[in-house]
């Protein structure tokens, strides 16, 4: 769960209907600056597909929403359109479990650092950092 760069909205991964998803809750009224004092919140999907969508974040300007498809593919969607892409694909990755994976945007929202598993999960984690476009280079 992370905050969006206002701080006026959450986004996270929920189960329902046995499905993981990205969900966004946003505080309703302009004049209620804080979570904790909100009386009316808005929970809406922001990734809703068969596949399972894992630890979503805002990116720096809360445009866009990184996250993890089945463990080992990192998207992004953005919020205004809705389309999505992919930075780093699953022939690039490999997950043991839940939660092994690590991202995080850069502060201008130009690149990802990427901390990820070979494809044949025998070798220790390696980093990368790649554009939002999904072209990047490994730094080991």
């Amino acid at each position: 769960m992370r905050f969006s760069p206002d701080g006026r909205s959450l986004v996270y991964a929920a189960e329902v209907d046995s499905s993981w998803n990205v969900y966004t809750t946003s505080i309703v009224r302009k004049d209620e600056p804080f979570f904790y004092l909100s009386t009316v919140l808005k929970a809406e999907p922001v990734v809703a597909t068969p596949a399972e969508e894992y630890q979503p974040a805002f990116s720096p300007d809360g445009k866009e929403v990184a996250y993890l498809e089945d463990r080992v593919v990192l998207k992004v969607i953005n919020l205004a359109s809705g389309q999505t892409r992919t930075i780093m694909p699953a022939d690039r990755n490999y997950s043991y479990a839940d939660g092994d994976q690590y991202y995080q945007w850069s502060p201008d929202g130009k690149w990802f650092l990427v901390q990820f598993g070979p494809p044949s999960g025998c070798s220790p984690p390696r980093s990368a950092s790649s554009p939002p476009t999904g072209r990047g280079r490994s730094t080991t």
